[in-house]
């Protein structure tokens, strides 16, 4: 029997028909991973023959590992698949085989040690393939990196820690009606001012803001107490531009 975990091939029973199993994980695995459209770490291959040949039955002329049975490759977009019995060529013979796929599922793991309170970026996160994902895991992927954008962490992230939701903190950056530091940005000029934000703001959010001229624009808060707006984009409360 052999199982494929990550980079690691693992291969219970001894003999050439072990060795030649392992060899099978790792001419197999790729292709198996590429029809269903996914990186080839994600994907877990394991094996058992039901007929083993012979210790010593040299191979049949040809290659080995032999091409991947037509019929074995699951398509794209499966999240967890099954066990499928193949046949494959051996010593002029035909040996059958079980050969199980697991699509294993991608989680944010802390690369380094993160702080409490400290920003979370995808620098100090990686991803990781687990067989079972806890129920809050972020889901991993550069897709998913919004995820966690603008969040710090609720309480200290040990280097190797799965990334839960409920490590997440989305921190209030502007008060309502509190007093803001105010910057604009047009095609060929700058604003910088300040202003009264009229809603509270978590980080990356917009809200109105009114200027001490008395216009108000809706602007993002970029940092604890400041907020941006771009000419080109700004709009009063009313949305004229």
């Amino acid at each position: 029997e052999f199982r494929v975990e990550g980079d690691r091939v693992a291969v219970r029973g001894g003999g050439e028909a072990a060795a030649r199993a392992a060899a099978l994980a790792g001419a197999w695995r790729d292709p198996i991973a590429s029809a269903m459209g996914l990186p080839e770490a994600q994907v877990e291959v394991a094996c058992r023959f039901l007929d083993p040949p012979p210790e010593g039955t040299p191979m049949a002329d040809g290659a080995f590992p032999p091409a991947l049975p037509e019929g074995i490759a699951w398509g794209p977009g499966t999240e967890r698949v099954g066990t499928r019995r193949v046949e494959i060529p051996w010593a002029g013979a035909t040996v059958r085989a079980e050969v199980a796929v697991t699509v294993l599922q991608p989680v944010w793991t802390a690369r380094e040690e993160i702080p409490r309170g400290a920003p979370l970026v995808p620098s100090s996160l990686e991803v990781r393939y687990v067989a079972l994902a806890p129920q809050d895991a972020v889901v991993g992927g550069v897709a998913s990196e919004g995820a966690f954008a603008l969040r710090t962490a609720r309480t200290r992230i040990a280097a190797g820690e799965t990334l839960l939701e409920r490590h997440l903190v989305h921190p209030v950056w502007v008060p309502a009606r509190s007093r803001v530091s105010v910057a604009g940005r047009g095609a060929a000029t700058r604003f910088a001012g300040t202003g009264e934000a009229l809603r509270v703001a978590r980080a990356g959010e917009e809200i109105p803001v009114r200027l001490d001229s008395g216009v108000v624009v809706v602007a993002r808060a970029v940092a604890p107490g400041r907020v941006a707006f771009s000419y080109a984009g700004a709009r009063s409360e009313g949305g004229a531009e």
